[in-house]
């Protein structure tokens, strides 16, 4: 009885091993591009470090502008460098400045 269990399943075993390099020869098709990745940017220490790195500072830099794009324009009119400061200029402070420039 356990003779024949055990032949049985030697033998669906067998059928699989057999089937499975099919499968996975079709399925490494995909990974290609992945494989390529991975030769280029992820195999060795150096090559992956310099990768995250230089992916930091690139997403950094677009996303520091993008954000700062975006503050600009949800904040129009309401910024320091978008003020028209000369509508707020008062008598008094025409008249500092004159006697700051008569004292140099």
């Amino acid at each position: 009885m356990f003779a024949g269990a055990a032949r049985h399943s030697l033998y669906a075993r067998s059928a699989v091993h057999r089937a499975a390099p099919r499968v996975f020869v079709a399925a490494r098709r995909p990974m290609a591009t992945y494989d390529a990745f991975y030769q280029r940017f992820l195999k060795s220490n150096v090559s992956y470090v310099t990768f995250v790195v230089t992916g930091a500072i690139f997403f950094e830099l677009i996303y520091g502008q993008a954000t700062e794009k975006l503050w600009d324009v949800m904040n129009e009119g309401k910024l320091t460098h978008q003020v028209d400061w000369s509508k707020f200029r008062d008598e008094e402070d025409e008249e500092e400045e004159e006697e700051d420039e008569d004292e140099d």
